[in-house]
């Protein structure tokens, strides 16, 4: 039984053949139904997002698990391949219980206080060099902008006006969505950085530059824009767009800069070489060789944090820390270096407690976390 049907008896919308998979699958084990009961009381849906079907998204992304694994036999099954987590609400009994030695326990009282999921907030830098900060607790308006503490809409009526430019900024443990001039909307992730100007000139080319971190671009077509095509500047990489959706991935600390297609068509290009991507396909371009490398990959694991999900495919635990670390604003520390390469497959919602999350990581007994004040410690 795929793991979708749990989501749909929860929002009661099984077929009558699902409804019967459902039942005889529930009906078979005490452990089913207390299993069942487990993720009902716990389950979420994640974060809202704009223009985003929630439950094709969820579907979208369990399509893309393991199909023959089955609830009751899903285990840790070797020391290399670690437990794939839907939500992270699996209930205790399905994993093997790590042995903690007093030392590796993690303390609930000591992350409720220091630790905390991210949150819509953001940075914005005018080019007059004034800040203001946006979050939930106050709106903002001005001549050309509004913004509701979750994402800022720049007018589209701005005839009159010179283009300036302004700076977004997304700190560790935030998120934030951008609405251009044109009404291309840009999702930024946490760590992140984009310079746009708060208005395209007609017939000119459209160019904003993400200065580092993660964004998800839904360009607005050319004909709407009377053929003025889209450019996205990265370190050393500019990407052309035609009217199209993708995913850019250009953390300061990362040895490459990784460009997803959903819809459309882009070329990715430096200096030296260019590239052209069909959806489905990812870019990945050596900073340092500038050299690139094209494969096809499951663009829901790559676009999930932007519909409130941490998806983790056979990623090393050293990526998977990073993108935590970012989330909920803490510094992570490996006491051994080969600690790092383990590979884990997981689906988590991004809104529950980082305690919850990395327990379920300390169950494979692969690893063990201690908390220092904000510091993660991987033992």
């Amino acid at each position: 039984m795929e793991f979708k049907l749990i989501l749909k008896k929860i929002h009661n919308i099984l077929s009558k053949k699902e409804e019967i998979e459902f039942n005889t699958w529930l009906n078979q084990s005490k452990t089913h139904l207390n299993y069942f009961k487990n993720v009902k009381k716990h389950f979420s849906k994640p974060t809202e997002v704009t223009d985003i079907d929630l439950e094709k998204s969820w579907e979208k992304v369990s399509k893309q698990l393991n199909k023959k694994s089955k609830f009751y036999t899903w285990r840790k099954v070797s020391a290399a391949a670690a437990i794939l987590v839907l939500l992270g609400v699996f209930h205790n009994q399905f994993f093997t219980k790590p042995k903690h030695d007093g030392t590796q326990k993690i303390s609930n009282n000591q992350i409720h206080q220091v630790i905390r999921k991210g949150t819509d907030k953001a940075i914005l830098t005018l080019e007059n060099g004034a800040l203001v900060l946006l979050d939930s607790t106050s709106p903002k308006k001005s001549d050309n902008f509004i913004s509701n503490g979750k994402q800022i809409v720049y007018k589209n009526d701005l005839k009159d006006t010179s283009p300036g430019f302004n700076t977004l900024t997304i700190p560790r443990g935030g998120q934030f969505m951008l609405v251009l001039h044109d009404s291309t909307k840009v999702w930024l992730n946490s760590e992140s950085q984009i310079k746009y100007p708060t208005r395209f000139e007609k017939g000119k080319p459209r160019e904003v530059e993400l200065l580092y971190g993660e964004a998800y671009f839904k360009v607005t077509s050319l004909e709407k824009q009377k053929e003025a095509s889209f450019h996205v500047i990265t370190q050393d990489q500019k990407i052309m767009v035609t009217g199209t959706e993708f995913n850019v991935k250009a953390y300061k600390e990362d040895a490459q800069i990784v460009t997803t297609l959903v819809e459309g068509g882009v070329i990715v290009s430096n200096d030296q070489h260019s590239e052209s991507l069909l959806p489905g396909f990812q870019s990945r371009m050596d900073v340092i060789k500038k050299t690139y490398k094209v494969l096809s990959v499951k663009v829901e694991d790559e676009i999930s944090w932007k519909m409130g999900i941490f998806s983790f495919r056979d990623k090393p635990l050293n990526e998977i820390m990073a993108v935590l670390s970012r989330w909920y604003d803490v510094d992570v520390v490996f006491e051994q270096n080969d600690k790092k390469e383990i590979q884990f497959n997981g689906l988590f919602n991004k809104n529950q407690k980082l305690e919850s999350l990395l327990d379920i990581i300390t169950q494979t007994e692969e690893v063990a976390f201690k908390i220092e004040n904000k510091t993660i410690r991987v033992k």
